[in-house]
């Protein structure tokens, strides 16, 4: 709490993500040491997959939306979740929707990359009237990890 009283609570909260009202708390009441955070997961070993599979595709640049995560995480056991499982996923895993600088979007991933993450086959892929990917047609949001302050995504 040194440094909440040394740069006050607003500049704290906005450094480090802890809502403002959280930090004035702790300072007038002190930190309970025997909080048990709220409640637990309803599926945590479904939770730990997918964000292994989350961080998978966010390092290797791909753009992940709300559909894909939930889609994955239908693919794992037994689970069936509901949109607000998927939002209370996302605010324990501190993962929000961001878009990308245009200036930092990369080019088109390769064929092989394209057919290994949507499981396509070789034979299925044509391009009936041969143009080219517009790189202005795509949605450039993702979700990502609330920390980082840029985005990098390939377009698919």
């Amino acid at each position: 709490m040194n440094l909440v009283d040394k740069l006050g609570p607003s500049k704290v909260a906005f450094e480090t993500g802890i809502p403002e009202s959280s930090l004035r708390r702790w300072r007038k009441n002190g930190i309970s040491k025997t909080a048990k955070g709220g409640r637990k997961p309803a599926f945590p070993e479904v939770e730990r997959e997918l964000l292994v599979w989350f961080k998978d595709m966010r390092n290797r640049g791909y753009s992940v939306t709300n559909g894909t995560l939930f889609n994955e995480a239908l693919k794992l056991e037994d689970f069936i979740g509901s949109q607000s499982w998927l939002n209370g996923f996302k605010i324990r895993s501190r993962i929000v929707y961001r878009r990308a600088d245009p200036l930092k979007i990369s080019s088109p991933i390769s064929t092989n990359d394209l057919l290994e993450l949507h499981n396509y086959a070789l034979e299925s892929i044509v391009n009936i009237d041969e143009s080219g990917l517009a790189f202005d047609s795509f949605n450039p949001c993702t979700l990502e990890f609330k920390v980082p302050s840029f985005l990098s995504i390939h377009v698919s």
